[in-house]
This record gives structure tokens, C-alpha cells and sequence, in this order.
């Protein structure tokens, strides 16, 4: 297996840092500038957005809408949001002192940026079946694995650890909402791991995959990889990191 640098995925967060720059300003100037001048704006941001997104282009990518562009407009309007209310709630700016929600709004502007990044991981992910080897990329990285050094392919699967759940009453109890519905939201992560002689365990994961993953594991059994007898997340099968 190698893997190599996959720098021009960096683009897709350049452009979701510009286009969070401009929902950001205009959402913070739009009390005094003008709701017009502020919608155009965002209108406007959206646009390059819609244009200049650059999606990975392979045998198997993942849904654009579901995996991509809704989770980068939920990421762009709650960071916006999270991150303008307290400037909208404080009534004089030139004195220096903001709104005590900004201690409450801005660390959850920053946990919503997170949106963005899977949105991104997600658009740089593309992965080709070639006659000697499966090559895939993702984040900042691309691998290429040829189907000799694949021992097995199987199910995948993991999910939050059992005592984030069990912490969820205490968080409720102490006011911290915004926690307690991530960890509530949150669902178990399905995949693919691929077993690779001499290197851990590569996992693509399945939700919102096109085609489907049974699809991929179809492909994956025509080119002679045996299927695993028990899934690889038990042998501690982890995502690759970009």
C-alpha cells in the first residue's frame, strides 16, 4: 500500500473559509447595513459556493446532497448565527463589552465549524476500482492498495463510546443543550474495512455512499477478496486519517 499527498483537496476548505468569511459579515452587519444589503450578500457567497465546489470524481463518491450540501448550509447558517448574536444583542459595539450569550454562542459557533469539515472530507473522498489495485482518496491523502495485498473485506461499525450516552442526563441537568443534542443526535458509523497485509485496517465508510456499499463489496468479492468471517471493527478497525 501507498500513500501519497492529495494537497488539491485543500481547495474545498479555502472555499468554505471564504464563504463562512462572507456569511459572517454579512450577517453581523446586517442590524445596521441593512437586511437587503446582507441577504444579497449571503446570495452572492452561496453562488461561488455552488460554483466552484469541486467534488471527487471516482467509481464511488458520496452523495452530494445528503453528505455535502446539507450538512455545509446547516455549518454556514448556525456558525453565522451562533457566532452574530451576540453582537446583534449588544446595544452599544463602541463601548468594548459584548453580550455575556458570547460565552455561551461563540464555543458553539466553533463546535458547528465541524459540520464544514466532514462536508469537506466528504467531497474529497473518491475511490476507483482499476484493473490492479483500488486507489482512493480522502482529506489530504490518497492510497494505493493493490488487490494482492488485500487479505479480506467485511463490515464495519462504531459507535460512540457508552459513557457519552450515560453522561447525557447530566448534561441536560446542567444547562448544557447544545452538548447533550450532538450526543443524543449522533449515530452509529457503518463502513467497509479493507484487511491490508503489513498495514492497518482501511475503512470507508458507507453512509450516503454512490453506489452503494454493497455494491462495493460486490466489486471487491469479482476481483478475488475473500469476505471477513467477523467485522474488523472488534480488531479495533479505524478510519483513515487525511
Amino acid at each position: 500500500m501507498r500513500k501519497e499527498a492529495h494537497l488539491v483537496a485543500l481547495w474545498g476548505l479555502v472555499l468554505r473559509a471564504v464563504v463562512l468569511a462572507v456569511v459572517l459579515a454579512a450577517l453581523i452587519a446586517g442590524p445596521r447595513a441593512g437586511w437587503g444589503w446582507a441577504a444579497g450578500l449571503i446570495g452572492a457567497g452561496l453562488v461561488v459556493y455552488a460554483v466552484a465546489r469541486r467534488p471527487g470524481r471516482g467509481d464511488f463518491t458520496y452523495a452530494a446532497a445528503s453528505a455535502i450540501v446539507i450538512p455545509d448550509l446547516l455549518g454556514f447558517a448556525l456558525v453565522g448565527l451562533f457566532a452574530a448574536f451576540p453582537v446583534w444583542a449588544t446595544p452599544d459595539l463602541g463601548s468594548g463589552a459584548l453580550h455575556p450569550s458570547a460565552w455561551l454562542m461563540w464555543p458553539m459557533a466553533l463546535l458547528s465549524t465541524s459540520l464544514l469539515f466532514i462536508a469537506w472530507r466528504s467531497e474529497s473522498f473518491a475511490l476507483r476500482l482499476t484493473p490492479e489495485a483500488l486507489e482512493m482518496a480522502r482529506g489530504v491523502a490518497c492510497w494505493h492498495v493493490p488487490y494482492a495485498e488485500i487479505s479480506g473485506v467485511g463490515p464495519w461499525r462504531r459507535d460512540l463510546p457508552r459513557w457519552m450516552r450515560a453522561v447525557v442526563p447530566f448534561l441536560l441537568a446542567t444547562g448544557r443543550y447544545g452538548p447533550a443534542g450532538a450526543v443524543m443526535l449522533a449515530r452509529e458509523r457503518r463502513g467497509i474495512a479493507l484487511r491490508v497485509r503489513g498495514h492497518p485496517d482501511l475503512v470507508i465508510e458507507t453512509d450516503s455512499l454512490h453506489p452503494a456499499g454493497s455494491k462495493l463489496l460486490k466489486a471487491l468479492s469479482q476481483r478475488g477478496i475473500p469476505g471477513l468471517p467477523h467485522s474488523p471493527a472488534q480488531g479495533g478497525a479505524r478510519a483513515p486519517a487525511s
